[in-house]
């Protein structure tokens, strides 16, 4: 098995509502989760804490 993984898919902005967000995956060979996060830091975290607990 491959470690896994953490990388931001995409950071985007919304110009209409002025956000930015990134959306990030987490993954190895048995699964894939993405989630998205208004902020960078709590992305950064919360892979960090995913990453962890693996």
């Amino acid at each position: 098995m491959t470690p896994r993984e953490y990388r931001v898919l995409e950071a985007v902005r919304s110009e209409a509502e002025g956000l930015r967000f990134a959306v990030v995956e987490i993954a190895d060979d048995e699964a894939r989760e993405v989630a998205r996060f208004y902020r960078r830091d709590e992305a950064d975290i919360y892979a960090a804490w995913r990453l962890r607990e693996s």
